[in-house]
Order: C-alpha cells, then sequence, then structure tokens
C-alpha cells in the first residue's frame, strides 16, 4: 500500500501546476470519492454476497443486506485507501511550501542516492515502528466505510509525499528516470526486494 501512496504522490505536483490550487482540488475529489461512494455501495456488496453465501442459512439478498446494516461498520474491502488520498493530496494545497523543499531534496536523490535512500529508509522506521509498538500492526476503528490502521497513515504519508517530491523534481530527472541509478542497477534492486521480501515472511 506504501507503493500505492507513492504512485499517487508522482502525479499532485504537474496537476496542481497545470490545473491550479481549486480546480485540482474539486478534480481530486470527484475523481476518488465518486469511485468509492459507488465501490462501497455496490461494487463491495456485490463480491461479498458470494461469501456470504458460503455460511448463510438464509441465501436470500434481502437477508444478505440486513447482515451489512447489522455489522458495526460498513465493509469497503480495498477501497479504504481511497478515502485518504484526497487528505494527503489537500496537504499539499494549503502547504506550496512543502512542496518547494521536497523540490530541492529530490533533485539530488539520483547524483546521492545513498544518502537519499537511507534518509527515507530512516523515515519510513519512525513513521511506522513507534505506532506499530504502541497499537499493534493489526489495531484500527471504522466508522462507516471509513477505518484507519493505527500504525500505518504516517508510514503512507512518508510515501506519498517522497512521490510529490520526484514529481516536483521531475521524473524524468530523478531516480526513476531511464537512466537513473534504479533502471540501471534493476537486477540489484530486484534481488534485494525479493531478499526482504523473504526475511518478512521468516
Amino acid at each position: 500500500m506504501a507503493l500505492m501512496f507513492f504512485l499517487s504522490g508522482l502525479f499532485v505536483t504537474q496537476s496542481l501546476k497545470r490545473k491550479g490550487a481549486w480546480p485540482y482540488a474539486c478534480d481530486r475529489l470527484i475523481r476518488l470519492g465518486l469511485p468509492f461512494v459507488f465501490g462501497v455501495l455496490v461494487l463491495i456488496p456485490v463480491a461479498t454476497y458470494r461469501g456470504y453465501l458460503v455460511t448463510a442459512a438464509d441465501p436470500s439478498i434481502a437477508a444478505y443486506w440486513n447482515a451489512l446494516l447489522a455489522l458495526p461498520f460498513w465493509v469497503n474491502g480495498p477501497l479504504w485507501f481511497l478515502w485518504q488520498l484526497p487528505g494527503a493530496a489537500a496537504l499539499c494545497w494549503f502547504a506550496p511550501q512543502g512542496i518547494a523543499a521536497l523540490d530541492r531534496w529530490s533533485a539530488t536523490a539520483n547524483v546521492r542516492f545513498t544518502r537519499y535512500f537511507a534518509v527515507q529508509l530512516a523515515a519510513s522506521a519512525i513513521a511506522y515502528v513507534p505506532l506499530a509498538l504502541a497499537f499493534t500492526p493489526w489495531a484500527r476503528s471504522e466508522f462507516g466505510p471509513f477505518d484507519v490502521q493505527f500504525c500505518r497513515p504516517v508510514l503512507y504519508a512518508v510515501y506519498f509525499f517522497a512521490g510529490v517530491g520526484i514529481d516536483a523534481a521531475g521524473i524524468e530527472r530523478g531516480p526513476l528516470g531511464v537512466d537513473g541509478l534504479l533502471a540501471r542497477h534493476w537486477a540489484c534492486w530486484l534481488a534485494a526486494a525479493l531478499i526482504a521480501l523473504l526475511f518478512g515472511w521468516v
């Protein structure tokens, strides 16, 4: 999910420059809000109906709907992250000077990638580990179709703004460029990712 927030951040800065702050905010709300509403009201109930049938005594749609309404939260499935993205984008709108700072920092990523990577790794650990220790990795709160996993929002923000910074500096000039370090040494990074994944499973 951190990758999803990172990818979302990659398209913020240029959109802000092209559309302006208020049109961008309205467009973001429509593009993310409407799919979220349609998803939680239509797609998710349809998708989870087959799971309900496995153990249901009454397979009727009316009984299924009543069972959904009896839950203490509204099932949102994998769409939970959509409602958090507008909030992250709004921070860019309210703090444009932060984008300038991210631009300056990310512009050095391709020539000082070791430092950039170390800072990103440290920021990830600081954003996640204390909250995971305080709340456990599984604690969450639900309110209607909205839910928050307590240990994750700050981590997601770190990667969202990492994407914003790289976009501000120029994707083609940063570490994601075709001649960047990631592209030139993709095999090493792929191997490192697989090793990290294996350690995560242990």
